[in-house]
């Protein structure tokens, strides 16, 4: 079952007030927008980073990893997603790449939908039927005999192009699950942005949009 996470450390608390001090100043007013979306970027980034390094210090210590951590169990959990949203919403997304990693396909299939309902990217529609299983080769592989056990499942998501005479457009996207005979548990949340800087966070918790998610339904 996923295990309740211990209590972050002060340092990392700090980020959190720092993260909302950055929102705030964002909305502040439209002249100075430009600066304060990359503000707001760099500080969630700063923030999933400060967490990953907090997470990674819980292993450790012997502590159950964050990314079991039940709904309820999560620290810094309205921070966690309110950043993940800022990174797709805020700094010119061109490309997301969401890792999986779970103890059976269901949870895996689950966690996607979850994290795709609350991350609210432009024109999303892939859906669990569009994902296709395979091996760890990489070759087709029976859905039932992959899903049954622990899974990577990667989803990838690019930005529509807009098209000049329309000005509309349609993201691509694609997701496959494979089997996973390793101990990591959570998602992999790594969003390529405008400015090409290398961004990748986690294990993040599994279950991080769930309660979101219900109460908003």
């Amino acid at each position: 079952g996923r295990g309740r996470s211990a209590p972050l450390p002060r340092a990392s608390l700090a980020w959190s007030g720092r993260f909302q001090d950055a929102r705030r100043t964002a909305r502040a007013g439209q002249a100075a927008m430009a600066g304060s979306d990359s503000q707001e970027v760099s500080v969630a980034g700063e923030l999933l980073a400060e967490w990953d390094k907090a997470d990674r210090a819980r292993r450790k210590a012997g502590l159950p990893p964050g990314g079991l951590a039940a709904p309820g169990a999560i620290e810094q959990a309205a921070d966690l997603r309110a950043a993940t949203r800022t990174l797709v919403a805020g700094g010119g997304l061109s490309v997301l790449r969401l890792g999986v990693m779970a103890d059976d396909g269901i949870t895996a299939i689950e966690t996607l939908e979850s994290w795709l309902a609350g991350l609210k990217l432009p024109k999303q529609k892939l859906c669990r039927d569009n994902i296709a299983a395979v091996d760890q080769e990489n070759h087709p592989a029976e859905w039932e005999q992959v899903v049954r056990g622990p899974v990577y499942l990667k989803y990838t998501y690019t930005s529509a192009t807009e098209d000049p005479g329309s000005g509309e457009g349609t993201p691509c996207e694609s997701a496959y699950v494979k089997p996973y005979p390793f101990q990591g548990r959570g998602v992999l949340f790594n969003p390529a942005l405008e400015d090409g800087e290398m961004r990748m966070y986690g294990d993040l918790p599994l279950a991080l949009f769930e309660a979101d998610v219900e109460a908003s339904s």
